[in-house]
């Protein structure tokens, strides 16, 4: 019974989702945390030991990203280890076969400046940064993306950039102090103050294909001249391991590839363009929270919108990454 308890830790602090999951590559082909579970509840095992075999795993992993070992790609495969444990908890649970134990309030502090990653709302932003129903044509209207807080930034000025005032921020997001925003600090937007793409990378070339990535609104638009053909969210590099800023083209182009760098392995990783050095566009399976910075430095798309560009990009096609 224990090896299965300890089965289910290390899945959980490995990301180990499922048998037929490439992740982590050294235990490709071996059940994953949700055999272990089916097993467990099989062979009697009570929900509430296995929930604490999960919550071991989690605290390791946490323990881990705390150390920098690991970053946010291994504790969001962590997470979704969990998320199979818990569908074949959650039946135990609803049927009271486990006991409550009482009610438990959450909430955050007013005002609390950790509070990291938190959006704003400025009026004429229609829509939250989630996934993009399908590749397509952006429509006429001003595209709606997310900024991020720079040093020297206030709420004033980025209110006087997007045409609205500093109490209607304040009032729409309910901000206790209008004083307090932070580097880093996300910031949904719209309008023509940073909708407007960057200028064709090279004088002459409006015929040409080429690709605009706005790191400020997390939103990769094509181009073919000045009109824009496709555009999608895209999660760029995180504060420590932000995404190179410049002019550039894509250098080479590859279906499948395995990438590998300091806290990170990932195998199969799909539809990959190196445009500068180690840095690359491509589809990611390992997490889906589009529109907010997560990589260490690519350019992370969705798999179907990555095949896309990668079908119509070619190499030097230029792409070019600004805020």
């Amino acid at each position: 019974m224990n090896s299965i308890i300890d089965h289910i830790s290390l899945c959980i602090e490995r990301g180990k989702v499922d048998i037929r999951s490439p992740y982590p590559p050294d235990l490709k082909g071996q059940p994953g945390a949700d055999e272990w579970a089916k097993d467990a509840l099989t062979q009697g095992l009570a929900p509430e030991d296995i929930l604490a075999a999960c919550n071991t795993g989690m605290e390791r992993v946490g323990a881990k990203f705390g150390r920098n070992e690991v970053f946010v790609p291994e504790l969001l495969m962590a997470a979704k280890a969990m998320n199979a444990v818990m569908a074949h908890l959650k039946p135990h649970f609803q049927a009271g076969t486990v006991k409550e134990k009482g009610t438990f309030v959450l909430g955050t502090v007013s005002g609390d400046l950790h509070d990291i990653g938190k959006n704003l709302v400025i009026p004429g932003a229609s829509s939250s940064p989630g996934q993009p129903a399908a590749p397509k044509p952006p429509s006429t209207a001003p595209a709606t993306g997310v900024y991020i807080v720079r040093a020297g930034d206030t709420l004033g000025s980025i209110a006087a950039r997007y045409g609205t005032s500093v109490a209607t921020l304040t009032r729409l997001n309910g901000l206790a102090n209008p004083n307090l925003i932070w580097v880093g600090q996300r910031l949904k937007v719209t309008g023509s103050a940073s909708s407007a793409p960057a200028k064709p990378p090279v004088s002459g070339s409006t015929a040409g294909r080429w690709i605009d990535i706005n790191l400020s609104q997390q939103r990769l638009t094509a181009y073919q001249g000045n009109t824009a053909v496709f555009s999608a969210l895209i999660s760029g590099g995180l504060p420590r391991t932000p995404t190179v800023v410049g002019r550039f083209a894509v250098q080479t182009k590859l279906v499948s590839t395995r990438m590998r760098g300091p806290g990170y392995d990932l195998p199969g990783v799909p539809y990959t363009m190196y445009f500068y050095k180690g840095y690359a566009i491509h589809g990611t399976y390992w997490h889906n929270n589009f529109g907010h910075p997560m990589s260490h430095g690519c350019v992370n798309m969705r798999t179907d919108d990555a095949a896309w560009l990668f079908n119509w990009a070619s190499i030097g096609t230029p792409v070019v990454t600004h805020w």
